[in-house]
């Protein structure tokens, strides 16, 4: 679901869409719950790449906060601030702490920042500012954000749909991602019948050149051809490659490994008939989970 992944933002006439952009990993530990039942517990939790505070549901919206640190002296309060609320930049949060300082609501600040990384130092005297907890500071130096949700996104049939959670998101994403998996599953299962009976064929007629119960000699093309594909059954799309292969690799250590190529094939066959959708998906799911974790640690 890249509309949950990414976050999205738009309006238009009479439409609007406000979605944030959610944890990789709630949304993949969902979607495995949901293999598992109907009922998922799992929380899907906004959250904003790089960015270093706290994203917070509440009620029919949610709540950005920016990470900040406090010093208090007995005349001068010191916060320094680490990132900033999504929608801001260097230049609109400076003009802002420009109109306080103006207004001797803070007596300076610092623009450390470099490049993504923010960093700025502001002094704030304590008889500029009434309440000296975080939450006052916070507000003053507009440190969160509120934004309303708007889940509104264009649905599978091409036609605009208001949802009425992100849940309802994720089932409809569930239901519509599974029978692609079910039918991955028939794809495979097809190709490994054919593979078996590809590789059975051809370590009967392996067999017979070896003990001399067939010979290529006096044999034309055509009759070469009528031969593989009605005696051994060798498929169509093969024979050609049987044909072209060098007399030399007939030999028993190839009987061997069509042995051991049709031992594991029936295996996987075996794996592919008693499997279900669901669990495929669980599967593939927690490899992605994993993979995106070594990401992460990586990237750190």
């Amino acid at each position: 679901p890249i509309e949950l992944l990414n976050g999205v933002k738009g309006i238009a006439t009479g439409y609007a869409t406000n979605i944030p952009p959610h944890d990789p990993v709630s949304i993949i530990d969902w979607l495995i719950a949901r293999t598992k039942s109907s009922t998922v517990s799992v929380k899907i939790k906004p959250k904003y790449y790089s960015f270093n505070g706290t994203v917070e549901e509440l009620g029919n919206g949610y709540e950005i906060k920016a990470p900040f640190t406090v010093t208090k002296s007995r005349n001068h309060i010191k916060v320094h601030i680490t990132d900033l609320p999504r929608g801001y930049t260097c230049n609109t949060y400076d003009t802002y702490l420009r109109k306080l300082q103006g207004n001797d609501k803070i007596e300076s600040f610092a623009n450390n920042s470099r490049m993504n990384n923010f960093d700025y130092q502001i002094v704030i005297g304590t008889k500029s500012i009434r309440n000296t907890d975080e939450e006052s500071i916070r507000k003053l130096l507009k440190l969160s954000t509120t934004h309303t949700w708007n889940l509104t996104t264009i649905s599978n049939e091409g036609k605009i749909q208001e949802w009425q959670s992100v849940s309802s998101i994720m089932e409809e994403f569930y239901r519509f991602r599974l029978p692609y998996v079910k039918k991955r599953i028939e794809v495979l299962t097809d190709s490994l019948k054919k593979t078996l009976q590809y590789n059975i064929a051809l370590q009967k007629f392996c067999t017979d050149v070896i003990e001399e119960k067939f010979s290529f000699k006096k044999l034309s093309e055509d009759n070469f051809r009528k031969i593989l594909k009605e005696t051994y059954g060798i498929p169509d799309e093969k024979i050609n490659t049987v044909i072209n292969m060098p007399v030399r690799n007939f030999t028993a250590d190839m009987v061997k490994k069509l042995e051991k190529n049709i031992s594991e094939i029936k295996k996987q066959a075996a794996y592919y008939s008693t499997t279900t959708e669901e669990k495929e998906y669980a599967k593939d799911l927690q490899e992605l989970k994993n993979k995106y974790l070594d990401y992460i640690k990586t990237d750190c």
